[in-house]
């Protein structure tokens, strides 16, 4: 049976322990340090000490605040609270987006990189007063430098990064027209954006990424919304050819040297990745499909399963789901 009303009030009591004169908490504590007890009439956690105030009948207009006059935090002694007592503080003063966004700065050597929530897609910016979006790189310029002109826009040029916020990286550019920043030179801007190391290393994008789904390392760099190691490719061999796709020899998706890339198969691509042991999705395959493999597999029994999923560029865990019922269909038509 569920307990009643009296009975979850007195449980409220058996949370409550005297030391001297004051009415000790020893329940459930929140996050600020406040005490709390869980109402039998709302069936909400409330202030225990407001709780507290109920049973004795004290009335507590809304929106008014409990606070003790003993000095401890978590007494609940109706004798030692006081209604009211903070309810005419003043409120608490809010950060200018300047101090906010400086939290969000790293400062290297040259480039001030921007490291806040927007900087995983790529993106510069912060909210202010009213939900409104504000640019970091003007924000920081006008302070630092002074106030743009209208239809002006600071983007780093000198370092390329467009995660850097540094002013002294910055030259205007028109939003639209002859100097406009996304109408330079493709090539010159791609470049910019890419730590070049060594033939053999890897040359990681330094801009905007689009992260796998549910992993927080690297992703596909992208640049004037297309992959960027598949522009890397189009820079240094041409084309890519029809019905293949950019594939990573190293498998870092952030990669866009071109000694690192080939065009290749889909299947290709993704053993690759099965080699590496970065298969993260699993691929279905048809049933008339799971029928040739389980023909193929019955006929080379000394092939394993490990081979055979390399072979089709499949997930070996998907593979072995599919055989058995492949397997269950040879059955019926053999009963038929």
């Amino acid at each position: 049976m569920k307990p009643t009303t009296k009975e979850r009030i007195d449980r409220f009591w058996e949370y409550v322990e005297i030391r001297g004169e004051c009415w000790v908490w020893t329940g459930h504590i929140d996050k600020s340090g406040k005490p709390q007890f869980k109402s039998p009439v709302t069936n909400r956690a409330v202030q225990a000490q407001h709780f507290a105030l109920q049973l004795q009948n004290i009335p507590i207009q809304k929106g008014k605040h409990i606070r003790t006059i003993c000095g401890t935090q978590n007494c609940v002694r109706p004798a030692h609270l006081e209604v009211g007592g903070s309810s005419n503080r003043p409120p608490r003063p809010r950060k200018i987006p300047l101090e906010r966004a400086t939290k969000w700065i790293d400062r290297t050597d040259s480039c001030w990189i921007w490291t806040g929530g927007s900087a995983r897609f790529g993106a510069t910016t912060i909210i202010g007063e009213n939900k409104k979006t504000i640019n970091v790189k003007r924000l920081i310029y006008e302070s630092r430098i002074g106030p743009i002109e209208d239809g002006k826009v600071p983007m780093p040029s000198e370092c390329g990064n467009t995660l850097c916020v540094n002013p002294a990286h910055m030259e205007m550019f028109d939003r639209s027209g002859p100097i406009s920043y996304n109408k330079r030179d493709p090539e010159k801007r791609f470049w910019e954006k890419v730590d070049k190391r060594g033939p053999d290393e890897c040359w990681e994008w330094t801009a905007a990424q689009r992260r796998p789904y549910g992993q927080n390392e690297n992703g596909y760099g992208v640049f004037d919304n297309k992959p960027a190691h598949r522009m890397s490719y189009e820079i240094y061999y041409g084309s890519i050819p029809d019905g293949k796709i950019v594939c990573h020899k190293c498998n870092n998706p952030s990669c866009v040297n071109p000694n690192h890339l080939y065009a290749g198969t889909p299947a290709e691509n993704v053993r690759d990745i099965w080699l590496t042991g970065k298969m993260h999705r699993a691929r279905v395959i048809s049933n008339e499909r799971a029928d040739e493999i389980l023909n193929f597999y019955l006929e080379n029994p000394d092939t394993t399963l490990n081979v055979i999923a390399i072979r089709e560029g499949i997930n070996r865990t998907v593979l072995s789901r599919a055989l058995p019922r492949a397997r269950e269909r040879r059955n019926l038509k053999k009963d038929e």
